[in-house]
């Protein structure tokens, strides 16, 4: 039975999550390796890729978009990939169906069953880099940034749905043009997001209607009028039905250039990109990803 490569983020979740991990791994022959920065995990991913090796990714959404940059810039055909659920955020770990409780995750990472995942490429200052889960500017950027390491050691989860209501209050609505599969639209919004997972932000269903593996990447522009508006919408995304609201738009494509104000960055999968004009790119079933058995 051939062995997994699992990179372990020594400074995500608990000492005991982590010793969990290095036993799981020690009993069944796997090798684990504890990176120490994002450009560590990113080589060390590429080079499980081109091995023809299944990477684990021990560590928080961080980890995770490190590794996969590194897997998806290899060349390699659908690498095999796989995520043991460190962080407090822990949003992919959500899309595909996984429990969040480490020890399940092992579990059910016994039975070693693949399914394909959908990713996507975006281009943004004459760089491209690769998402799995979801790309926001203007709210959902600003969340993320806000939403700082102290204050998730504070809170906890607790931490996205105290900023969340901060924010939507706060934020400003901006001018922005997408071009959709083509089709160009002249919008004014709070927020969009482009999806292909289901959920972001700590545990928020931000596009009940993504779908992982479906080969689309799921639009969803937050465009309320008033604070009253705005409290209506921050409660509806609470209650996961938010996308209902006449004053969210809906959409699915398979490539989107969004050209945003000057001074508005992009945030992918929870990290910080660039500003600009910006198109992305749905990649399908880009890699082949550990699931439980039941999925």
């Amino acid at each position: 039975m051939t062995s997994h490569l699992i990179l372990l983020n020594p400074h995500a979740g608990t000492s005991g999550q982590a010793e969990l991990i290095r036993d799981w791994a020690r009993d069944r022959g796997h090798e684990l390796i504890e990176t120490e920065s994002a450009e560590e995990a990113h080589q060390r991913a590429a080079g499980a890729a081109l091995a023809g090796r299944t990477l684990l990714v021990a560590g928080g959404d961080g980890s995770v978009h490190a590794a996969v940059n590194g897997l998806l810039s290899s060349g390699a055909s659908a690498p095999h990939f796989g995520v043991l659920p460190l962080g407090t955020g822990n949003d992919l770990v959500r899309s595909i169906g996984l429990p969040e409780d480490i020890e399940d995750v092992l579990v059910a990472y016994d039975a070693r069953r693949f399914h394909p995942l959908d990713a996507f490429e975006i281009f943004l200052d004459e760089s491209s880099r690769f998402g799995i889960n979801v790309a926001s500017i203007g709210l959902g950027g600003r969340l993320a940034e806000a939403v700082t390491t102290e204050l998730k050691d504070r809170w906890g989860p607790l931490a996205y749905v105290l900023e969340g209501f901060t924010q939507a209050t706060e934020a400003e609505a901006f001018p922005l043009t997408l071009k959709v599969d083509g089709r160009v639209l002249d919008e004014s919004a709070l927020g969009i997001l482009v999806a292909n997972g289901r959920y972001a932000a700590g545990g928020f269903d931000v596009a009940p209607q993504a779908r992982v593996d479906d080969g689309l990447l799921d639009i969803v522009v937050v465009q309320p009028k008033g604070l009253v508006d705005r409290a209506v919408v921050a409660a509806r995304l609470l209650a996961g039905d938010y996308t209902n609201s006449d004053s969210v738009l809906c959409m699915t494509c398979r490539e989107v250039e969004i050209t945003p104000p000057p001074g508005l960055s992009f945030n992918v999968d929870g990290e910080r990109g660039g500003g600009g004009v910006c198109r992305i790119e749905v990649r399908p079933a880009a890699l082949r990803v550990l699931v439980p058995p039941t999925l």
